[in-house]
């Protein structure tokens, strides 16, 4: 791929502490949930090189206590009649 692999910024770059109790540290919560949901949909697009076309990206902002979640899942269309 041309694209520049995406990442998460380095350890400590979003805070030791990813959370909303303050407008900054909510700020800091939204930056890395847009970099984590921006990671996986670059992910989906190099494992759609081999096979995984179909993807569902999950964000969870959560409360206001932690930093929510971000993740992904993803699959081969074929897969999915394996299943039923």
């Amino acid at each position: 791929m041309k694209d520049k692999f995406k990442r998460l910024a380095d350890d400590g770059k979003y805070g030791e502490r990813i959370d909303g109790y303050s407008d900054h540290g909510q700020l800091l919560k939204e930056q890395f949930m847009c970099d984590a949901r921006a990671l996986l949909k670059h992910t989906g697009g190099i494992l759609a090189c081999f096979g995984f076309t179909e993807a569902r990206i999950n964000v969870n902002p959560a409360g206001a206590a932690c930093s929510g979640d971000v993740y992904a899942e993803f699959w081969r269309p074929e897969d999915l009649w394996d299943t039923l």
